[in-house]
């Protein structure tokens, strides 16, 4: 079925996880999944978030797993497009899907699919559940010893925390937590650890900090052009 999708570079990276997944190297391949989009959008011109949500959306696949990663790469591509109920419905068939995932490691797309829920629900002001998905996925991340998973799941939190009263100095601890995830994580992202600082530097305007908010934007935009560079 993979064959009927109109993205070479998709149909890669995707082909590429499964096979990953069956091999039991599951961090990886959920990393190169949630990377994918902006891999897609970067080499083919031609290619949109749009046309990529519809056409994952037409394929399904009798085999669970190939139909797992369909469903939560669907799920990355409706987010992007800002579609977050069509993404919400993705998403929560990929974690669905996941649970009944038993020859594969499916906790590794169960914490994926649940991190990229709670950046949906960050989208529609649902903070509460977008905390409880992106702390469970955390959870299940850690239990696995799968850093650069936990490090998204706690900047998803961190992100979230940051617009609940009184909660900046959770948001802020989370936010850190990230970042050392993403740089003990191998290889290093890069470009994860440019959004935190991101984030951290708009907590600090937050908190009337202008001079340290300058200093982290400008460790931010190095950080951007070093994962332009290692792209």
């Amino acid at each position: 079925m993979l064959s009927k999708l109109e993205s070479p570079e998709c149909r890669d990276i995707i082909t590429g996880a499964i096979k990953l997944l069956n091999k039991g190297d599951a961090e990886k391949a959920v990393r190169n999944l949630v990377r994918m989009p902006d891999k897609v959008m970067h080499k083919e011109t031609w290619n949109s978030p749009r046309l990529m949500a519809d056409s994952l959306a037409k394929i399904h696949d009798k085999d669970i797993l190939t139909e797992c990663v369909l469903r939560f790469a669907e799920g990355l591509f409706e987010y992007r497009t800002g579609g977050t109920k069509l993404a919400y419905k993705a998403l929560n068939k990929a974690i669905d899907l996941s649970g009944t995932l038993t020859s594969v490691p499916g906790w590794a797309l169960k914490s994926a699919a649940m991190c990229s829920l709670a950046l949906a629900l960050y989208r529609t002001s649902d903070l509460e559940h977008s905390i409880r998905l992106a702390r469970e996925s955390a959870n299940l991340a850690r239990q696995h010893n799968a850093l650069w998973l936990e490090g998204s799941a706690r900047l998803a939190m961190g992100n979230a925390l940051r617009y609940l009263p009184g909660e900046r100095s959770r948001a802020k601890a989370a936010l850190e937590e990230a970042y050392r995830l993403y740089s003990a994580a191998q290889p290093a992202d890069h470009l994860g650890l440019a959004f935190i600082r991101r984030q951290e530097a708009r907590l600090s305007m937050d908190a009337g900090k202008p001079s340290e908010a300058l200093s982290l934007i400008r460790e931010a935009k190095n950080g951007f052009r070093r994962a332009h560079e290692y792209r």
